[in-house]
């Protein structure tokens, strides 16, 4: 890519030099499976499996670093190239010459649009998203793409009018939008040009054949927990929840799930804001049979004086209820303040999670949240470790700033588009191939997309200590095809 001219947000044009140069094969971040030359699709982009593309030149082979994802047959893993980093500058600076974004630059390359909110509140989602784009098309190296961010200014008006530029412009494939809404407002005119579009939405309701949502969605959230717990012996499910679009999917998915695993759903629980949750609680937690088991235990050690029951008794006066909770594992789909104020009353009916076993979305991923003592021992899922942190290492020595497992999908995507984009000059962007039942693997692990247009993840479970979340499942390392075309809950 030495000597290659390319434009960049605003018209300023430059030159990508240094660096740059190593980038034609994807990164470690992408757990590329070995170095391979561009007449073949790598096969960190389909479980393994190498399909036939154009004629390109070889990609320049470095030093192996990380052990990549294997399709399961009997032989050594190969190794993944050293990443490259984005052209710098002799004092370290990244060179603004990141993205290629004038369609008239090269009429042969494939053009890919990018519709995010980069004005009005979610400006800077947008723009991290953006930056993630950047960052994979240095590491993509490939000169035979074009990609165009379009504002959608974080409305449906704004996404449609972008998906209409960009069709206009002659894209073959749209990444993005973000909303939900904005995704229902450009699927008639993508649907209408046969361009597919890759959304960041985690709204499974809006996704449709040839329209793909990429957001990890709540069900898959939901199934990974209740696979974990059932291989951890766990029998008896409960779930609680506030009202809402999020909450009644997951919990749909987590019912589901515990039926498929042959489980018990015990009891479920949706509250709204003018509840009485203390009430609510009360009965769901069956506070009151338990505490009349613990009043008879009480009286039964009464008047005795030897050691072991003065010390039972004296065990039995700091309780306020005894006795098994009618469930082993209790799905809380809340967060920030709504799951705090569900944590006090479930303290004070002696049933958080140092009684029982609590799990929640990875919006649970949070510091300051799982400080709360309720929460010890809470699982909740999250993207394989290992690809994230070295996507989140580059991406802060780019940009100075830290990503978020949102921005990763604007990595990935990008990254899957250019590595697509060697196959007929973008042709590869069809159902057969975005649907296949490998898979592909990005920063944020493993992925693939239904023919439904929802998608399937690996992900990890985390469990909360008093040293901070520890890896208590990890993501899996491939995908069975027999599951491909399973759709979302």
């Amino acid at each position: 890519m030495t000597g290659q001219n390319t434009a960049v947000p605003g018209g300023r044009r430059g030159r990508i030099t240094g660096k740059a140069a190593l980038a034609a094969a994807l990164t470690a971040c992408l757990l590329a499976s070995g170095c391979q030359t561009t007449n073949s699709l790598p096969s960190w982009m389909n479980g393994g499996k190498s399909e036939s593309a154009p004629p390109a030149q070889p990609a320049p082979q470095t030093p192996a670093q990380t052990a990549p994802i294997q399709p399961p047959v009997a032989q050594p893993p190969a190794q993944a190239p050293v990443p490259p980093q984005p052209a710098m500058t002799s004092t370290g600076e990244l060179l603004p010459v990141t993205l290629s974004t004038d369609p008239a630059a090269d009429p042969t390359a494939v053009k890919i649009a990018l519709l995010a909110p980069l004005s009005g509140p979610s400006a800077a989602t947008g723009q991290s998203l953006l930056n993630a784009a950047q960052l994979a098309l240095f590491d993509a190296g490939n000169t035979a793409v074009t990609l165009k961010p379009y504002d959608t200014r974080g409305s449906a008006d704004g996404a449609a009018a972008a998906a209409s530029a960009a069709v206009n412009d002659g894209a073959v494939l749209v990444l993005g939008p973000l909303f939900a809404s904005s995704v229902t407002a450009v699927s008639p005119t993508l649907k209408a040009a046969h361009v597919r579009a890759l959304a960041f939405s985690t709204d499974a309701q809006v996704a449709s054949p040839g329209i793909y949502v990429s957001g990890i969605l709540a069900s898959e959230q939901a199934r990974r927990l209740v696979a974990h717990a059932r291989a951890q012996g766990i029998l008896r499910f409960a779930a609680l929840s506030p009202e809402g679009a999020f909450g009644r999917s997951m919990v749909a998915a987590y019912e589901q799930a515990v039926i498929a695993s042959g489980g018990t759903m015990v009891k479920t629980l949706f509250h709204g804001p003018n509840d009485d949750l203390q009430t609510k609680l009360r009965a769901f937690t069956d506070f009151d049979t338990r505490a009349a088991t613990l009043a008879a235990q009480k009286k039964t050690l009464e008047g005795k004086t030897d050691p072991a029951s003065l010390e039972a008794l004296a065990r039995l006066q700091t309780q306020d209820a005894t006795g098994p909770l009618p469930f082993e594992a209790l799905l809380m789909t809340a967060s920030g303040t709504p799951l705090k104020e569900e944590l006090a009353v479930l303290s004070a009916f002696n049933a958080d999670g140092r009684a029982v076993r609590l799990m929640g979305p990875m919006l649970w991923n949070d510091p300051a949240l799982l400080r709360d003592p309720s929460l010890t021992r809470a699982w909740f899922p999250a993207v394989p470790q290992g690809p994230y942190k070295s996507f989140a290492q580059r991406y802060q020595q780019a940009f100075g700033d830290q990503p978020t497992v949102l921005s990763a999908l604007g990595y990935d995507l990008t990254a899957l588009a250019s590595v697509l984009a060697r196959q007929s000059g973008g042709r590869a962007y069809v159902d057969s191939v975005l649907t296949q039942s490998t898979g592909f693997a990005g920063a944020n692990g493993l992925f693939r997309f239904r023919p439904d247009g929802s998608n399937e993840r690996a992900l990890a479970v985390m469990e909360n200590t008093a040293n901070g979340p520890v890896v208590s499942g990890e993501a899996a390392a491939s995908f069975t095809a027999t599951d491909a075309a399973k759709p979302a809950f």
